[in-house]
């Protein structure tokens, strides 16, 4: 899904008694649970319940109506009760959506900041949309690790949405878009602030 020009995660999971948890990825970072409600218009709709904040509280009371296509996406809309908060969408299963096996690893070089280089290394581990799949660590003198869902792709890059700041630098990363594309045994990546504006940029080698 797309919000004010980046991809944010969605991940829905529905249990067969009809238990429902519904859940954004960064920036917005808040799920909610919700019960079955009933079928209509080939639709089965279900009721939000409990939220766990933020953006989620404007759909309490609202609804969650999907419907399975023949092709195997699930879409579906999710809306507050007076139809003022809404979004939607269409989703695949978790195993249609991992991370590209070329990605996983660990991956290592430098951006510049303050005329010096600074250390950076990157590892990104297996994983599906919604999942914390990458860490990104800086050295001296930012010395500070962020952690980053994974989003799924967009514009062609492998997008990440980043979050678990250890503090410094990387505060002001935190909510912000990390983008990567793998080719040639080098990873290039793009890093954005959460206003969008460009930040870090650059080419890292396979770590041994």
């Amino acid at each position: 899904m797309t919000v004010q020009n980046r991809p944010v995660a969605v991940n829905l999971s529905i249990s067969k008694d009809g238990a429902t948890q519904f859940h954004y990825g960064v920036p917005r970072s808040c799920g909610l649970n919700a019960e079955y409600s009933g079928d209509a218009n080939g639709r089965q709709y279900f009721s939000f319940t409990v939220s766990t904040g933020g953006v989620c509280d404007a759909l309490i009371g609202g609804y969650l109506a999907v419907l399975l296509g023949t092709d195997g996406t699930l879409a579906f809309d999710a809306a507050s009760s007076d139809g003022q908060t809404s979004t939607s969408g269409s989703l695949r299963r978790a195993s249609e959506n991992k991370l590209s096996n070329q990605l996983v690893g660990k991956w290592k070089g430098q951006v510049m900041a303050g005329g010096r280089p600074v250390a950076l290394e990157i590892s990104v581990v297996e994983g599906s949309i919604g999942d914390e799949a990458a860490q990104l660590h800086y050295g001296a003198p930012r010395s500070c690790q962020l952690h980053a869902e994974y989003e799924g792709i967009w514009q062609g890059q492998a997008a990440f949405g980043m979050k678990s700041a250890t503090g410094g630098y990387c505060d002001r990363v935190t909510n912000g878009l990390l983008l990567m594309t793998v080719g040639g045994g080098t990873l290039g990546f793009s890093i954005r602030f959460p206003d969008g504006t460009p930040g870090d940029s650059g080419t890292l080698r396979t770590a041994p």
